[in-house]
């Protein structure tokens, strides 16, 4: 088995007997054998997937708030031929399985060989919950203030029951709108997904994180007077005030033995 791209970096071939017809948005419009014949068309609305047309059958997409589609209904029908539910790192534990479907987790192809997803830049395994490569952007995309974002192969900054990745480079939130807490977009040079913006306005040199401001300072002080007004629910055990001034403690004293 073995992959074609074109100069885009958008998949188009499948060597196993698959050719991918793209529209101008980016989205796959039509699927067809290596001679372009016998055609599986797509229909879109408003930016997402709502049927699958072939030379037999309609097909209509139920898809959640992450895009990944559970349900598949014949026209005509009024069962589903498919239902899954996933993990939240895609997953898959299907409900019913009578008809061909291998656009799933947040709308992406899986791939039957690899069992990975296919996003317009990586490739996600939802084995591991991660990408198989990683941020094209490198050190660029992380952010000293988020920690979720200095692992490069980490997806949508472990929050995938909130966020998808549209393209395999930034988490969005459920508008498709880049997520603002990502704190990436500058940095990569990008705009969000509903913007003009993309990959080819990313900076010839990206910054490097070094570059990047420092988080501010915490005042330990300021911070254990905020946690003395909180009151865990349920009551029992250690206070969060209590168990910050251990951490505030145990700080101080790896502080001194560096000094010593």
């Amino acid at each position: 088995m073995s992959y074609t791209y074109d100069g885009d970096g958008r998949r188009v071939e499948k060597s196993n007997g698959t050719l991918y017809w793209y529209g101008p948005g980016g989205d796959v419009l039509s699927e067809t054998d290596l001679s372009g014949n016998n055609p599986t068309d797509y229909v879109y609305f408003g930016g997402q997937r709502l049927a699958r047309v072939t030379s037999s059958a309609v097909y209509y997409y139920f898809e959640d708030h992450l895009e990944s589609a559970r349900i598949n209904v014949q026209a005509g029908q009024n069962t589903s031929c498919y239902e899954a539910d996933f993990d939240p790192y895609g997953g898959e534990h299907v409900i019913t399985n009578t008809c061909t479907h291998h656009y799933k987790f947040t709308g992406k192809e899986r791939d039957s060989e690899t069992g990975n997803d296919y996003f317009p830049h990586r490739y996600l395994t939802s084995t591991l919950g991660r990408w198989m490569t990683p941020d094209p952007a490198n050190m660029a995309a992380a952010h000293p203030g988020d920690p979720q974002t200095w692992t490069m192969y980490a997806y949508v900054r472990n929050n995938p029951t909130t966020l998808n990745d549209p393209s395999g480079l930034e988490p969005a939130d459920e508008a498709g709108v880049g997520d603002p807490n990502a704190m990436a977009w500058t940095e990569r040079g990008e705009e969000p997904e509903s913007s003009t913006g993309g990959i080819e306005n990313w900076p010839a040199q990206p910054p490097s994180i070094a570059n990047a401001p420092p988080p501010p300072p915490v005042n330990m002080q300021v911070f254990l007077q905020s946690l003395d007004s909180y009151k865990p629910e349920g009551g029992g055990g250690r206070t969060t005030a209590q168990i910050g001034e251990t951490i505030y403690h145990e700080t101080r004293s790896i502080e001194r033995l560096g000094q010593g």
